[in-house]
């Protein structure tokens, strides 16, 4: 691959044409797939590695309105010009747990973190380079009389990412915030509410 005098812009542009990431994780359950964070790892190195591409993730705490966040970074860097780079961030909300179930949540946090930042640098819900956007089954075998908080965030958490957002700014309006909230404080209504919409609930 032709590499040189390119910036990072070009060179992350060349790449999401060329890494394609297929849904191989899978919900028996809610009959969905989804993509993994260690697909993406394995389909992006090789390519980042032959364009002189390196990542760099980040966390940093960050006070905001009295309250504590995480904000996430992901720095993508041209290796032929250490100065050229580009930085993609997010930010959540640390939910407080303490022990063993916080170190669970915190791994589960990070590598959501992780596939997010990967998926708005790589584009990956841009429709190429993920073809399996379409599930296969038909609407009314998904459709349940009730689904567990957890089972509705980690649907949430598999749409697009561009419906993500819209939901998250229709609850950021709703409860006048003005920061984003990770999915796993969002309202039980809300959540019971994005579930009927979408299909997943009678």
């Amino acid at each position: 691959m032709e590499r040189l005098n390119k910036t990072v812009g070009a060179k992350l542009a060349e790449a999401r044409t060329l890494v394609g990431i297929k849904k191989t994780g899978t919900n028996a359950f809610a009959k969905y797939s989804y993509y993994q964070i260690d697909e993406i790892y394995s389909e992006a190195k090789g390519v980042f590695k032959d364009l002189g591409i390196m990542t760099v993730e980040r966390v940093e705490p960050m006070a905001l309105e009295g309250k504590i966040y995480l904000k996430f970074f992901l720095d993508v860097i041209n290796t032929d010009d250490m100065s050229d780079k580009i930085t993609f961030e997010t930010i959540t909300e640390p939910n407080g747990m303490k022990g063993a179930q916080a170190a669970q949540e915190a791994g589960s946090t990070i590598t959501y973190m992780s596939k997010y930042l990967y998926g708005l640098a790589l584009m990956i819900d841009d429709g190429k380079s993920d073809p399996d956007a379409t599930n296969t089954h038909k609407d009314s075998d998904v459709v349940k009389k009730s689904l567990t908080r957890q089972e509705i965030q980690a649907k949430i958490k598999e749409l697009p990412q561009a419906k993500q957002e819209t939901y998250m700014k229709e609850l950021m309006e709703k409860d006048r915030r003005t920061t984003p909230l990770s999915i796993t404080y969002w309202k039980q209504d809300f959540l019971n509410d994005v579930a009927k919409r979408e299909g997943w609930l009678s």
